[in-house]
């Protein structure tokens, strides 16, 4: 965010501009999350067949997908291969899940759910 749009915020501002910026710049926050203990998760399993310099070099496409709900698939693992390239079910099926389930409180929390 800007110095500007937070100044708005501070002050309460309810436009809409800001509102989309504001949903914007929690999605971006939850995707940094998940993306890093993603990378985080490849790592750790050491697995030539998944590059951590693929998931790092498909980061913008990754994000700027997943922002545009129109290209969203409900299978989430097969969203991901899609923008990877790579086969993803079964080695990282796990670590997804259990990444999804330690943001979704985060995210519960900043919505107010």
């Amino acid at each position: 965010m800007t110095k500007e749009e937070y100044a708005q915020y501070e002050k309460e501002d309810t436009s809409k501009a800001l509102k989309k910026r504001l949903d914007e710049f929690e999605m971006r926050n939850i995707f940094e999350e998940f993306y890093g203990q993603l990378l985080d998760s490849v790592r750790s399993l050491n697995d030539p067949s998944l590059p951590v310099s693929i998931f790092l070099a498909k980061k913008d496409e990754f994000i700027n997908r997943g922002l545009d709900s129109s290209h969203y698939d409900k299978d989430d693992i097969k969203y991901q291969e899609k923008i990877l390239g790579l086969k993803l079910r079964g080695k990282l099926e796990r670590q997804i899940d259990g990444i999804k389930k330690s943001i979704i409180p985060k995210q519960e929390f900043v919505d107010g759910s």
